[in-house]
């Protein structure tokens, strides 16, 4: 009887183990993907409003909605997110934002938290540079690569003709090298980027499935 006691109590003990190492591999894992989603979206905000005369910010209004947006593009996982601004001054350049994640669990439920502040002037000082973009197929390969000067946007006519036309595989979209979500740029989402850096885009194929 005791043996089966302690065997009970091993077994409790191995499992208890096994819901907390995954709970906090699961915590650094939303924590990460909190982080990413909230930079992305204050950067790619501001860099709207230092840069791109097609879709002008005017308000602080404005300006929260275009984060909330960004934010909401970037997330993969799922949960409930709230996001509070402690500030979003146009006028002084800079903003504020905090958000908030809380997901299910193994035990109950899980919180993470992120706060991020930029200033609009880290960006518009990239104004008058000049920076090199460079297009690599999926193997690594310089496809295309162009001098831009600070401030201007990506467009159609800086991609590679005809993308990447590799047998049997299917093109899918642009990956940012440096950024940790796992978002694929399109032709229609990269003519909103600004160049305010050296950029480097990888492009990312699928195996085309055979019809018979």
């Amino acid at each position: 009887m005791k043996y089966a006691v302690a065997g009970m109590t091993g077994l409790g003990i191995l499992l208890l183990a096994g819901v907390t190492i995954q709970t906090v591999q699961t915590k650094a894992v939303r924590q990460n993907e909190l982080d990413t989603a909230l930079s992305n979206a204050m950067r790619r905000s501001m860099e709207t409003v230092s840069t791109n005369p097609v879709y002008p910010i005017q308000s602080e209004e404005e300006l929260k909605a275009d984060v909330v947006e960004y934010f909401s593009e970037s997330l993969k996982g799922n949960g409930t997110y709230q996001i509070s601004f402690g500030a979003a001054d146009l006028e002084h350049g800079i903003l504020n934002v905090r958000a908030e994640q809380t997901y299910a669990q193994a035990i109950g439920s899980g919180k993470v938290s992120a706060e991020k502040t930029v200033i609009l002037e880290e960006y518009q000082k990239k104004k008058g540079e000049y920076f090199t973009v460079c297009f690599l197929d999926s193997n690594g390969r310089v496809i295309k690569q162009v001098r831009m000067h600070g401030g201007d946007f990506l467009s159609a006519d800086v991609l590679p003709a005809g993308y990447l036309k590799e047998a049997g595989k299917s093109f899918l979209g642009w990956k940012k090298t440096g950024e940790e979500s796992l978002w694929l740029y399109t032709e229609e989402l990269l003519e909103k980027i600004p160049v305010l850096s050296d950029m480097e885009f990888v492009g990312v194929v699928e195996e085309r499935e055979e019809q018979t």
